[in-house]
């Protein structure tokens, strides 16, 4: 198999602090992986699952979601779970790019999901 084909995937949780001005910094081996790829950029988005400490935030790659994306529109659009998938994931995702620092700007929305507060 040709691994550079395959798409970058992040697996961990983390449990990550947001600063005043509610940047998040992102773990560096993250920042690390989408740099050797070539694009730093990052889609934040709203979990479906809750976690043991409530609900949380997903973070991707860029080329990874755009094929999730693709996925979830290839179902069938009449499915009430396809529904909420598109309604509560793919609408409220947020691209980000992180700066030199490494941090991101959480969205009000993100951070009102995943009960964060500076």
């Amino acid at each position: 198999m040709n691994w550079s084909s395959v798409a970058l995937r992040f697996h961990g949780e983390h449990a990550l602090r947001v600063d005043d001005k509610c940047r998040l910094a992102i773990p560096v081996a993250y920042r690390q992986a989408l740099q050797a790829q070539g694009d730093a950029r990052l889609v934040l988005t709203r979990s479906l699952s809750v976690s043991v400490s409530g609900r949380c935030l997903l973070g991707w790659p860029v080329d990874a979601w755009g094929a999730y994306v693709e996925k979830v529109r290839a179902l069938p659009q009449s499915d009430p779970a396809v529904i909420a998938v598109l309604r509560l994931q793919v609408s409220s995702h947020l691209q980000v790019v992180p700066d030199g620092q490494g941090r991101v700007v959480l969205s009000p929305s993100l951070r009102a999901w995943a009960h964060i507060e500076p």
